[in-house]
């Protein structure tokens, strides 16, 4: 297996366990509830992405990342009949770590340097570039995402709390709430049809 495969191999394992799966570290919204009627623009977000969503299956056992630098922006609109219009951006740095174990692939072994050039020229539609560096006997890769914008429309209802979106895909999704004043707060799930698919933690919006 040459680099050029080798890419192939460790772009596929950066889909690897995520350590910040279900957005750990970035709070929850308080169950407050509250009139969501209105445009709200995201003034802030802690959230995780879900990378094996987003990059394959895992590949090579030992390899993990995070994605604690992602962040949502844009705006979402819940009208008095109960229907809503988001269009939302996710973007980040997501930094894949591979342990030595995992550079070294049918007797070819790679350094982080030339890990680093393989996946610059494989750079596509989900990040724009990579710089890897060694750590712990082997390589942190930080990849930086390319921006996905997804505009979603569908139905929602809250109750005691908890906001209920249905998207395009028809799947109701749950998530606690709370307004006040001119804030909301919402805890997204890893299937939040409005947050985007494979994003979870916590999301403020200001009203407009």
């Amino acid at each position: 297996m040459g680099l050029i495969g080798l890419g192939a191999f460790y772009l596929t394992a950066c889909g690897g366990s995520s350590s910040d799966s279900g957005g750990g570290g970035c709070g929850t919204a308080s169950t407050c509830g509250g009139d969501v009627v209105g445009t709200w623009q995201v003034s802030s977000s802690c959230v995780a992405v879900d990378a094996s969503a987003m990059m394959g299956n895992m590949s090579c056992p030992g390899a993990t990342t995070s994605t604690s630098g992602a962040k949502i922006t844009g705006t979402i609109t819940y009208a008095a009949d109960k229907t809503f219009i988001s269009n939302l951006t996710t973007s980040g740095t997501m930094v894949v770590t591979l342990p030595a174990s995992c550079l070294t692939q049918q007797g070819v072994t790679v350094t982080c340097g030339q890990l680093q050039q393989v996946l610059n020229g494989m750079a596509n539609s989900t990040f724009s570039s990579a710089t890897c560096t060694a750590s712990g006997g082997g390589c942190a890769c930080s990849v930086a995402l390319k921006p996905v914008t997804s505009t979603e429309t569908g139905t929602y209802s809250t109750s005691g709390g908890v906001l209920t979106q249905t998207g395009t895909s028809g799947t109701p999704d749950d998530s606690d709430y709370c307004v006040q004043g001119s804030k909301l707060s919402v805890s997204t799930g890893s299937s939040s049809s409005a947050m985007s698919s494979g994003v979870s933690g916590l999301v403020v919006f200001t009203k407009n």
